[in-house]
């Protein structure tokens, strides 16, 4: 993809999740045959292996390895599985190299707890690692406060309390993982020590107890793209607070001028984003909301201009909108960015908000447009950095792609993405 939100950047290849496996109809495998699959849910990550008839494996356990050996059945697909488990991963391999005999070897992280499972009459096995924390970062500002972001397997239920200068946070359905029980913060501003214990092991809960000093205020949320509980603490509460906002949500159609942006078969980015803007911002104005623009002409401002016009008109939200290029003329979809790094106690403050803006708007793009969901993810951008109010980057279509840069061109498809990206924004404003 080429960087389209930063100036004189160099390209670079973009994230781009697998799609989701087809469906098996059943009705089209033979008794030898056999599927097998990944999922990440609220149970953790699953590892399943299925056909229309038992499969009756032999299992055998070492350590952080599983094999699967499967007499008179052959997978329908050999490709192996990798999955992030935290810093490690887990990987399946399929060996058929032996007449009648499929061998599925799976190797984790030394220590990962899982457990095994014969579903539907022994016709499925299924091997699951349930869902238990798997990074904890910690990051310390000044002496304005520090944050800490646990991450999970999946997205985790979670209930909070402070009891005096201790913060009690409890996770549900949720291991300790291969975490540390204490860890000791002697110079940090808030923070002195943090405790972890796991009580249950079918349905295990942990709990997180934070002994804290001088702190003022703390915020404790979760955000779904990267299956994080954000805790933000405070010892100085006035360093982040900023004045009430105004109703302006401000749009911010990428590029512009001298700056063409992305290019492709003859159609310039900078276009195709001014006109989905400026339609987004008739929707958005038809429905009661106070629309600015950061141009609404094929005029230039650098990214950083851009985020001082947000700043200085207090604005209630700051929205830019983009298309996307890659060398690849197969890149296709449709991704949305925000940024709220643990490093910037102002923004990771706004995590929530930011993550919540980016995912409204990503999900009405992909139930509007129908195109591949890219997903939401976070990146340094400028104009997401230097804003200081919920911010999002929208990356509507690939203009490299043929069919996609076809789309765009139409009007229709054009008035589709804007009332997309209206929508979302009027979600999260709650109209």
């Amino acid at each position: 993809v080429v960087n389209v939100a930063w100036e004189e950047e160099q390209p670079h290849e973009p994230e781009n999740p697998p799609d989701p496996p087809d469906p098996v109809d059943p009705g089209n495998i033979a008794n030898d045959e056999m599927w097998i699959s990944s999922t990440r849910d609220n149970e953790g990550i699953k590892i399943e292996m299925e056909s229309i008839t038992p499969i009756k494996p032999l299992i055998e356990k070492s350590g952080s390895q599983i094999t699967y050996v499967i007499k008179n059945k052959k997978p329908m697909d050999n490709t192996g599985i990798s999955q992030s488990i935290g810093a490690g991963k887990l990987n399946l391999t399929v060996d058929n190299r032996i007449a009648g005999q499929t061998t599925i070897k799976i190797t984790m992280p030394a220590g990962t707890q899982y457990h095994t499972r014969s579903e539907n009459g022994g016709k499925r096995e299924v091997l699951v690692i349930p869902n238990q924390i798997v990074k904890i970062m910690h990051q310390a500002a000044d002496s304005s406060g520090e944050s800490i972001i646990l991450q999970t397997l999946a997205p985790s239920e979670f209930s909070s309390k402070r009891i005096g200068d201790t913060l009690e946070i409890k996770l549900k359905s949720t291991g300790l993982g291969l975490e540390q029980k204490r860890y000791v913060y002697s110079d940090s501003p808030v923070i002195k020590v943090m405790s972890l214990s796991q009580s249950g092991q079918a349905d295990p809960w942990t709990t997180v107890k934070i002994d804290t000093e001088g702190m003022t205020d703390y915020r404790i949320f979760g955000t779904k793209d990267d299956n994080s509980i954000n805790i933000v603490l405070l010892a100085d509460a006035e360093s982040i607070e900023q004045e009430d906002r105004t109703d302006i949500v401000v749009l911010d159609a990428g590029h512009g001028g001298k700056e063409s942006g992305a290019t492709g078969f003859g159609v310039q980015e900078k276009d195709i984003n001014l006109a989905i803007t400026l339609m987004a911002g008739k929707i958005l104005e038809d429905n009661g909301v106070n629309v600015s623009y950061t141009r609404s002409d094929d005029s230039y401002l650098t990214l950083t201009e851009r985020a001082e016009y947000a700043n200085n008109l207090n604005a209630a939200l700051f929205v830019s909108i983009h298309n996307n290029s890659f060398t690849s003329p197969e890149a296709h979809g449709t991704e949305t960015y925000y940024y709220a790094p643990i490093s910037d106690l102002e923004l990771i403050w706004q995590k929530e908000e930011r993550a919540r803006l980016a995912e409204s708007i990503q999900n009405q793009l992909v139930k509007i447009l129908g195109r591949k969901d890219r997903g939401v993810k976070q990146s340094n951008f400028t104009v997401l950095v230097k804003t200081k109010m919920p911010s999002a980057l929208a990356e509507v279509s690939f203009i490299s792609n043929p069919t996609e840069n076809e789309l765009l061109c139409n009007k229709n498809y054009q008035e589709r993405a804007a009332e997309a990206i209206a929508n979302g924004i009027l979600e999260y404003l709650g109209k």
